[in-house]
């Protein structure tokens, strides 16, 4: 009688298959789905987990997909070599530089998790990758550069700090890649209405902007997100889609979580690191070229100066910045930039909460004390002088007014269009999300295709 084959749980990871001019990491993986979604077993949704948003060769939205599956060691070898075969070539043009990689979840130990968090907040270097890869004696494919491994490791590795979101995502038909997406946005507007904020991020009414059609000539036709899969797969069907959908997926993501803020172990000031701390503003804020506004301020802790600048497609927030004060006490969280001004560093702001506003006064001339009268200035640290009783007052100083403040505590975030995939939008900290968070977790040791892959058959 034949010895049944030993069955493991395996992780496949994979990274950079798509480029500037097209293509797509998710829609990669559901090709790949759509080949072996009845031979495989999953035990949890297909895993998009978007890294450190400030990596400057990242193509878009830097996020890597993966899967984890029980087969034998022949079935999820024949995989991998699918992947292989798959996998499109290295282009330095359009920054295109794949990787895979397979291995059994039960080699995938602690070392891996200084890795993962080290691609969530910072920059990972590939001779690192390539060490641990060869340590761990962990199957790889890569084209190019090989840079493209450094993301299939991290979703490889993985592992969710208890919140997580879904996303569904739907695929066009190749005829129409490149051409304006055809979804009505009254149905948009409707699904934002109807379903938030159990669904998140699907309309921005601020800018008056639909979030959930991409911009670029990539396949995806749409994405909505939410804290339940199911929801979703009810959801997309009450949009009013006007072109053929090849199909699509529901991926479990650590987007709008605020995981780069969470896994931060080492504040650092460093090039493209993720960072946050607590400030107070060191001067007034101030304008520059192209209408961003500019703030120096200063860790409490480590008393380092740097600067905090806030975009101006991020508007209302923008605005938030530019009317804060000197001594205000903030905390702040963002990416540094890859470069110095006047030798100090700069955090591009993502969130903003002001924990303490100082008063505001204004100064106006006192008040002669014969006749009434405003005093005048007779210049700097030079007291005051009445016009008309022609006194001299040498030490008389001005009045301070309050002011009412522009702006009080409170948590600050830009317009959903300008925030990051990672960014928590604030309708997720409402009540719905926080209770259901724990319930909703997927437990199954078995998720069914039925569960994550949609079929165009779905929508017709």
């Amino acid at each position: 009688m034949a010895v049944p084959k030993m069955v493991y749980e395996w992780r496949l990871g994979i990274d950079d298959t798509d480029s500037l001019e097209g293509g797509c990491t998710t829609h990669f993986m559901f090709n790949i789905l759509k080949e072996f979604k009845h031979k495989i077993k999953l035990v949890e949704y297909p895993l998009l987990i978007r890294l450190n948003p400030n990596i400057p060769w990242k193509t878009r939205g830097n996020g890597a997909v993966g899967i984890r599956f029980l087969a034998n060691e022949e079935q999820a070898i024949n995989i991998f070599e699918y992947v292989k075969e798959m996998l499109p070539p290295p282009s330095k043009k359009l920054k295109r530089n794949s990787g895979a990689i397979l291995a059994k979840a039960e080699v995938l130990k602690k070392e891996i998790d200084s890795i993962v968090r080290k691609a969530l907040t910072s920059v990972v270097g590939l001779n690192e990758v390539l060490k641990m890869i060869q340590k761990k004696e962990l199957l790889y494919h890569a084209k190019g550069n090989k840079r493209g491994l450094i993301g299939a490791l991290s979703v490889c590795g993985y592992e969710f700090l208890g919140d997580f979101t879904y996303e569904l995502l739907l695929y066009r038909s190749p005829e129409n890649y490149g051409t304006k997406r055809s979804v009505s946005l009254e149905s948009i507007k409707k699904l934002e209405k109807r379903f938030s904020p159990q669904i998140f991020s699907s309309y921005d009414f601020e800018t008056n902007t639909p979030l959930i059609l991409p911009r670029g000539k990539d396949p995806v036709l749409l994405g909505i997100r939410s804290k339940n899969a199911e929801l979703l797969k009810k959801a997309v069907k009450t949009l009013d889609i006007l072109e053929p959908v090849e199909g699509g997926l529901i991926f479990k993501t650590n987007q709008a979580t605020d995981d780069h803020f969470k896994r931060l172990s080492k504040k650092e000031l460093g090039f493209n690191n993720v960072f946050y701390s607590t400030v107070k503003v060191s001067k007034k804020p101030e304008r520059m070229i192209g209408g961003h506004v500019r703030v120096l301020v200063k860790d409490i802790k480590n008393e380092e100066d740097f600067w905090v600048v806030a975009y101006e497609p991020s508007k209302r927030f923008r605005d938030i910045v530019s009317k804060l004060i000197p001594e205000d006490l903030l905390w702040v969280g963002g990416g540094i930039r890859d470069e110095m001004f006047e030798n100090r560093y700069t955090l591009n702001l993502e969130r903003l909460i002001i924990l303490r506003t100082v008063n505001e006064y204004k100064k106006i001339n006192p008040d002669c004390p014969i006749c009434g009268k405003k005093l005048t200035s007779k210049g700097k640290n030079q007291g005051f002088k009445c016009k008309k009783c022609g006194k001299s007052y040498p030490d008389a100083k001005p009045k301070l007014i309050p002011i009412k403040r522009q702006v009080m505590p409170g948590l600050y975030l830009p317009p959903l269009t300008a925030q990051r995939h990672l960014t928590k939008p604030l309708e997720r900290f409402c009540e719905y999300n926080e209770i259901k968070n724990s319930d909703l977790r997927h437990e199954k040791k078995e998720v069914l295709s039925q569960d994550f892959f949609i079929d165009k058959s779905y929508f017709y």
